[in-house]
């Protein structure tokens, strides 16, 4: 297993998950502010959609790109007040009559071709759950009849979670008329987040009376684990290093990443390059595990800039070595030409080194609430 899924393991069990029966709560204070979110106030009956995005974008940091067929800049009316991203962005779609996608390759937030849809839909911070569907089953070898929920939680693009987690035990639903719906005992499990900006969630619970026409309540929570920050370390004018004594070693917030390898093999055109990296977390933080592995979004690059523009050279490979520890780890990448997108390594000294990681690890509960939420 590599590093990059061992560092999301740290997060899960020293915060979310710690030695004590019970697991810790995050205390709201204790989110950094670089998460807190920032609103948007935008009003006006005649505002081009473009500039809705721009002010979207500028006012809250998250930018939703406009990925419908027709590129009209059509004029909306808005009425945003303290808007968090979620709340802007569902008013900016209602007033295109467009959809919001949120699972394009590239992982960015989109308007797409709509109809515009009225989803139930809870807020929270960062975070935006909605209500998919439902769908009612009966299982004739165990003769159970099941509701099953389809939830959504996304959250603002700027934060990176590593995984969720479903908040059974949290889980109150019930019926029309006020009567709880018997829920059924399942083990709680994180689910990786997969480097996106949203995430599908189902709930289980027994199916209500056949009389009841909707879900009267439907309360629960989920636990998000993620970065509140990432750290950015960035070696200017790379040079060859072949010795431990060389290393370039940069510090912060208790997290040392070194540059302790840099070697071609090979050269002129086609030459590669291996670049080690050590990553040191402290010593009285967590353990590194090994028996689950979720996706982390650690990223290493290179990157320097001609003409004005900077340019970005990403690996080929990364893997980990056998020297790792609990609290250290040494990554490896291998570089090489991308004649597709005229990408030459060159010189060293043409280059730096960027590599990002997370800072501290965050566990954040994410509540919802609906009401009265149709049934099929």
């Amino acid at each position: 297993m590599s590093f990059l899924h061992g560092l999301a393991i740290v997060a899960a069990l020293s915060l979310a998950f710690p030695d004590d029966p019970g697991r810790r709560k995050l205390p709201e204070q204790e989110v950094p502010r670089e998460l807190a979110p920032k609103t948007i106030t935008l009003q006006g009956s005649e505002i081009p959609l473009s500039k809705a995005l721009d002010e979207l974008a500028k006012q809250t940091g998250n930018r939703a790109l406009d990925r419908r067929q027709a590129k009209d800049d059509l004029a909306i009316k808005l009425d945003l007040r303290n808007a968090t991203f979620w709340q802007a962005l569902d008013a900016i779609a209602r007033a295109a009559n467009a959809r919001i996608s949120l699972y394009e390759k590239d992982a960015l937030v989109c308007l797409a071709d709509g109809p515009y849809v009225k989803l139930p839909t809870s807020y929270h911070g960062l975070f935006r759950v909605t209500a998919k569907g439902i769908v009612l089953n009966r299982s004739f070898e165990s003769d159970l009849h099941l509701c099953t929920i389809h939830l959504e939680v996304a959250w603002e693009p700027r934060f990176q979670p590593f995984m969720l987690e479903n908040r059974n035990g949290a889980l109150v639903v019930k019926d029309d008329k006020g009567r709880p719906l018997v829920i059924p005992e399942m083990g709680q499990g994180m689910s990786s987040a997969d480097r996106r900006v949203a995430k599908e969630i189902q709930l289980q619970v027994a199916a209500p009376p056949r009389s009841a026409a909707s879900l009267g309540l439907l309360k629960g929570a989920v636990t998000v684990v993620g970065p509140g920050k990432m750290l950015t370390f960035k070696f200017d004018k790379l040079a060859r290093i072949e010795k431990r004594e060389e290393a370039r070693t940069q510090t912060q917030e208790g997290v040392s990443v070194s540059l302790r390898e840099v070697r071609p093999e090979g050269e002129g055109a086609g030459a590669i390059w291996t670049i080690g990296v050590l990553l040191e977390y402290p010593a009285a933080g967590p353990k590194f595990e090994s028996f689950q592995s979720w996706f982390v979004n650690n990223e290493i690059y290179l990157e320097k800039d001609k003409n004005g523009s900077r340019r970005k050279f990403l690996p080929n490979r990364v893997y980990e070595t056998d020297e790792s520890t609990d609290t250290r780890a040494i990554l490896r990448s291998r570089f090489g030409d991308d004649p597709a997108k005229n990408l030459v390594l060159g010189n060293f000294s043409d280059w730096n080194l960027v590599y990002r990681t997370p800072g501290k690890i965050i566990s954040i509960d994410v509540p919802f609430v609906f009401k009265d939420v149709p049934l099929p």
